[in-house]
């Protein structure tokens, strides 16, 4: 379970089945370490440990989820983490835009809880940890046959509290799934590379702040968003990657993959990427090359489409079929759209006894 802290450095409490994350199974990790010092007096041979005093406690947490949007217009659970990776977040109705920020003002930690595999009563062990931020890795790889998104998430947190007994709350899913970024709609440099994955890296370097009166006060981004991507790529005729390194040519990555309400973009801007080294190997006795580079000015974002509009004609059991093939409506071009939308809804009983199917891009 994550929530975000809603004061920067203070811990929340009562974490509830809303705030369960859809992580990917066996995909959390949380590691605790308490510092320690024995205190060994002289007094000759084999001289014992005659205390042992313990100081701040403090857990390394590592999340895995999957790239996908959530319920009723709203991005996936999996931003969450990425506002604690030093991103912020703009929305535009249902379009929710997430970039990098310096600002300690726009910075978000989190509270993340973990229970046990017991599902009675009292009988699951819970662990908390608070104030956690993220390095953070986005990850798009197409020679694994369960092909999603996937966004990993390594970081730390203070951690003040002994596990306890507690029960699982009982957690109701979202409703809406991961698309397969098999077939997505990708660009890398123009045409000239033909990837088989493509790994951003958004690394922020979380550091535990220390505080005399409790060990650790909270957590701290200490490093710039230095974004950096790595790619394995075919060796294609037109992939000339040792000229683009010792030119230094710039390009632009982007992938986009799902339908709204689920489709989701990431990239860099327009000419924001450039390749820093070039290394060659083979998988399958396909000649391939392995690409490192860096975002330029860490002109970065990821695009939630979270833009679909459900109608009350759904619920009805005969006009179910029909309401279904029309009740997405893409508003991504803005002015003009609006005026369809009100069409749509004040003109929908008679679209579905027509039995149009509408589409607007």
């Amino acid at each position: 379970m994550l929530k975000l802290q809603s004061q920067f450095g203070q811990a929340e409490t009562g974490l509830a089945a809303e705030d369960a994350a859809e992580v990917l199974l066996d995909a959390v990790k949380m590691t605790t370490s308490v510092s320690t010092n024995s205190l060994r007096f002289a007094g000759g041979r084999g001289s014992p440990n005659k205390s042992l005093v313990t100081g701040a406690s403090k857990t390394e947490v590592e999340i895995s989820y999957p790239m996908k949007n959530g319920d009723t217009a709203t991005p996936g659970q999996w931003t969450l983490p990425l506002l604690c990776s030093g991103f912020k977040k703009d929305s535009q109705g249902a379009l929710h835009t997430f970039t990098p920020t310096y600002l300690l003002s726009e910075m978000k930690d989190c509270t993340v809880w973990q229970y046990s595999g017991n599902n009675d009563n009292d009988s699951s062990i819970l662990r908390e940890a608070d104030s956690c931020q993220f390095d953070c890795d986005i990850i798009l790889d197409w020679t694994k046959g369960d092909a999603f998104g996937r966004a990993n998430f390594t970081g730390k947190g203070k951690s003040d509290y002994s596990p306890v007994l507690a029960t699982k709350p009982t957690i109701s899913k979202t409703s809406v799934g991961a698309y397969s970024i098999t077939g997505a709609n990708v660009s890398m440099f123009g045409p000239n590379y033909d990837p088989l994955n493509i790994t951003f890296h958004v690394k922020r370097g979380p550091e535990l702040l220390i505080s005399h009166a409790t060990g650790y006060s909270g957590t701290l981004l200490t490093a710039p968003a230095a974004i950096t991507w790595e790619a394995v790529v075919y060796k294609d005729s037109g992939a000339l990657a040792e000229s683009d390194l010792r030119s230094g040519t710039l390009g632009t990555i982007s992938a986009a993959w799902g339908a709204a309400p689920g489709k989701i973009t990431v990239g860099t801007g327009s000419q924001k990427a450039k390749i820093t080294e070039v290394s060659h190997s083979e998988q399958d006795g396909v000649e391939l090359y392995e690409l490192k580079g860096e975002v330029v000015d860490n002109d970065f974002y990821i695009l939630c489409d979270c833009d679909a509009i459900f109608y009350s004609h759904i619920q009805n059991t005969t006009s179910r079929e029909k309401a279904a093939r029309i009740w997405q409506i893409k508003l991504e071009s803005g002015g003009g759209m609006a005026s369809i939308q009100d069409y749509l809804l004040s003109n929908m009983d008679e679209l579905i006894s027509r039995d149009i199917v509408l589409g607007v891009v």
